[in-house]
């Protein structure tokens, strides 16, 4: 018989085979007792150059960012058990094509699928939207997130080099007429 461990978060590691599924998640839309703990995530990845500098944000700016940034139909969710969060994600969305502006998982919480449950989930979203394509900016040193995407179906479909930073960012899609998942 195969033994299961479970997590504060639900979380289901098969012991024997290094299997884990998601359970009890769910994405809802950020609010502004969420926006302290998502400016911390966004400062680990800042520091961690996940992200495209090393800002320091905190709850209010983040408010701020929120209520005045130019993305059309700008969204940010939280993915979340209970008063815990996994990981946030922020999207916007016109003409069919969504976009995947951030996405970070706690380091609690990664190497357990919760990213892939929250692009699942975000992509539902998109499809309600009346999106057919995703796409999403990833920097050529970020390893993690360039395998995340495209372990998720997600196409490399260009790059540039930065002026202001000098880095190498990669345009990823996902064409959803052809991306099929429940």
């Amino acid at each position: 018989m195969m033994k299961t461990k479970e997590n504060n978060f639900g979380i289901k590691k098969d012991e024997d085979k290094n299997y884990r599924t998601i359970n009890k998640f769910k994405l809802k839309k950020a609010e502004n007792n969420d926006y302290g703990i998502i400016a911390n995530m966004i400062n680990q990845g800042a520091k961690a150059g996940e992200f495209n500098d090393n800002r320091d944000t905190n709850a209010e700016k983040l408010k701020d960012y929120i209520e005045t940034n130019e993305y059309p139909n700008y969204e940010i969710f939280v993915f979340e058990k209970g008063n815990e969060i996994g990981g946030y994600l922020d999207i916007s969305h016109s003409k069919g094509v969504g976009e995947i502006l951030g996405i970070y998982v706690s380091e609690n919480y990664r190497k357990q699928n919760l990213g892939t449950e929250m692009l699942n989930e975000i992509i539902k979203k998109f499809k309600k939207y009346g999106c057919y394509e995703i796409k999403a900016d990833v920097y050529d040193s970020n390893n993690k997130s360039k395998a995340f995407f495209t372990k998720n179906g997600f196409e490399i479909v260009g790059s540039e080099i930065e002026e202001d930073t000098n880095r190498k960012l990669l345009f990823f899609s996902l064409d959803l007429s052809k991306f099929i998942r429940s």
